[in-house]
């Protein structure tokens, strides 16, 4: 019996977007319902937000201390910043597009 994998993964995508899409309803939902926690919310967002920033700042300044990559400090800066706004606007982009 031959499998179509193309088939496969087309049902894998729709069945993920679909999985990943739940908690932004359930989150709409309690909204709706005046039942989000508002701190909770934020809290885990900074949360989220600051562990991506640094984790990436991390690796930029490892590569840069281990391979000196980086000359000056203005091509670090400018990774810092990038680092910074990649959340909001590289990431959608990504997410989204996939």
């Amino acid at each position: 019996m031959e499998v179509d994998t193309g088939t496969i993964l087309r049902s894998c995508r729709v069945d993920g977007a679909i999985c990943g899409n739940r908690r932004y309803i359930f989150f709409l939902i309690l909204v709706i319902l005046g039942l989000a926690n508002w701190l909770i919310f934020f809290s885990l967002l900074l949360l989220d937000y600051a562990f991506a920033t640094c984790t990436s700042v991390y690796a930029i300044f490892n590569q840069n201390f281990t391979l000196a990559k980086y000359e000056s400090v203005s091509d670090l800066i400018s990774l810092v910043t990038t680092t910074m706004l990649e959340s909001f606007l590289y990431h959608p982009r990504t997410v989204n597009g996939a």
